[in-house]
């Protein structure tokens, strides 16, 4: 018996080891084979050889006569690439990197910062050593500034997301591990492969971009890991980097018994039934008042009245000012304002709330705006172009901010606890403001129109906030509910 528990015993000591090396190998041919595939590609881009050339061409050619007459692929191909561009990939390193500087990761901190912005040098100077030409299609669908090889998108994705990999790899259990390194992988090669579609790129531009951003990554894991053994920090990491487990407690985004909707099902069944109540209530309403003769009248003539007072300076403010209601501006501080908030607060609510008062704002926001279909006002509209389908009822933009910078001023209410936390609640609800003025001031809506925009995203917004509780666990949770 005790001859059978030693060999358990070394058994269960060799398996790791065992895993270790079968791993370290396979990441070491990969990184090899990445090292001779930019090489190589580098050297033929380089020298214009003419076979590369001839496969590269027929490829776009083929992918542009794919998706140049499918309207819907090209949009789906757009929304998708832009998570490999230059704002994407910067806003996911930045908030990584405040993340870990939040929880004074340092380290890691500066292994994220060197690793992205090593990323954009790298792309940037090899498109100027090289000079290769952008692809010419004959139904372009999308462009693209800069040289073309190689592929900054492929090269920048596979280094940004395998960073964020990387460095939180630690907090996912074992067996989900691969799952998590799966689907980070399958965005890179999403990513590249609509860069090719989209006629911007050419085959051996995305493939040299991955080899070059898997060589990039490596190389700085390595150079990270032989810093951290050189301080006497840490033990190894079988997976990737080296990670105390004090660093590992750090990274931890809030405590496993943290619920991110305490009411569970019932909570999502109460803000089912308050999106349907509220887009019948909404359509309601917004039918009754564009029926309303006399008070149609008094709208339009208000509107026409601020379009001729209209001068270029304060037009000019106002424009910059209601830009922070559009879908871009919203999406990327949600983008941004949602990860911070769970390492701030270490709990998964607030970033929660957020989330639910954007999307579920946006979606009953659709639903209404379809069904009463208010025609916007007959004057000159300061936005160079609107959608086409986009109607006037309730106004997306004021609905938006409300549910963006309003849920944000409640969070900072309750979490911040620094003496201006006041002053700054009271800046976002002033971006909130500034958002209602520039609809009415730049013609593309009624006063009712933001009215209503202000009654969807208020509802809503409290809704969320009583089904989620954001403030659970925030120092001023009491006094804020006071």
């Amino acid at each position: 018996m005790a001859q059978r528990t030693d060999d358990d015993r070394r058994a269960h000591e060799v398996r790791p080891a065992t895993r270790y090396a079968l791993l370290s190998g396979a990441g070491l041919a990969v990184v090899l084979a990445s090292a001779t595939t930019a090489g190589v590609l580098l050297a033929l881009v380089a020298s214009q050889w003419p076979p590369l050339q001839g496969v590269d061409q027929a490829v776009v050619d083929a992918a542009n006569s794919a998706v140049s007459e499918r309207p819907l692929v090209v949009t789906g191909l757009t929304l998708l690439t832009w998570l490999g561009g230059s704002p994407a990939l910067t806003a996911v390193v930045s908030v990584l990197v405040v993340g870990l500087l939040v929880r004074r990761l340092w380290r890691l901190a500066v292994y994220a910062a060197v690793t992205g912005l090593g990323a954009a040098v790298l792309s940037s100077g090899t498109k100027a050593l090289v000079e290769r030409v952008r692809p010419a299609v004959d139904l372009p669908v999308s462009e693209a500034p800069g040289y073309s090889f190689p592929s900054g998108h492929s090269l920048g994705s596979a280094v940004t997301y395998g960073v964020v990999v990387l460095v939180l790899l630690p907090l996912v259990p074992q067996r989900r591990r691969p799952l998590v390194i799966g689907l980070a992988a399958l965005l890179v090669v999403l990513i590249g492969a609509t860069r090719v579609a989209l006629g911007v790129h050419y085959p051996s531009d995305v493939v040299g971009g991955w080899a070059a951003g898997v060589v990039w990554l490596a190389v700085t894991a390595l150079a990270f890991r032989d810093w951290r053994h050189h301080e006497g920090l840490g033990a190894r990491d079988d997976d990737g980097l080296t990670t105390s487990p004090d660093e590992r407690a750090a990274l931890d985004p809030a405590p496993a018994h943290d619920r991110p909707v305490p009411s569970g099902a019932r909570g999502a069944a109460v803000l089912l039934v308050t999106a349907v109540a509220l887009w019948g209530a909404m359509a309601v309403l917004g039918t009754v008042l564009t029926r309303v003769t006399g008070l149609r009248a008094a709208e339009a003539e208000l509107v026409a009245a601020l379009a001729d007072a209209r001068s270029p300076a304060v037009t000019d403010v106002v424009a910059t000012l209601g830009r922070l209601g559009d879908t871009g501006a919203v999406v990327a501080v949600l983008a941004v304002t949602a990860p911070l908030a769970v390492v701030l607060t270490r709990r998964w609510a607030p970033a929660v709330v957020l989330l639910l008062a954007v999307v579920g704002e946006s979606l009953v926001f659709v639903a209404v705006s379809t069904v009463v279909e208010r025609s916007r006002p007959d004057v000159e509209q300061v936005p160079a172009e609107l959608p086409t389908t986009s109607y006037a009822f309730p106004s997306g933009h004021v609905a938006a901010a409300v549910a963006l910078y309003g849920t944000l001023a409640l969070l900072v209410l309750v979490w911040v606890r620094h003496p201006l936390r006041r002053a700054g609640a009271g800046v976002l609800c002033l971006v909130v403001v500034a958002v209602c003025v520039s609809r009415v001031y730049e013609g593309v809506h009624f006063p009712t129109d933001v009215a209503g925009g202000l009654v969807l995203g208020g509802v809503w917004v409290a809704v969320c906030w009583s089904v989620v509780r954001p403030a659970r666990g925030a120092p001023y949770a009491r006094a804020s509910a006071a």
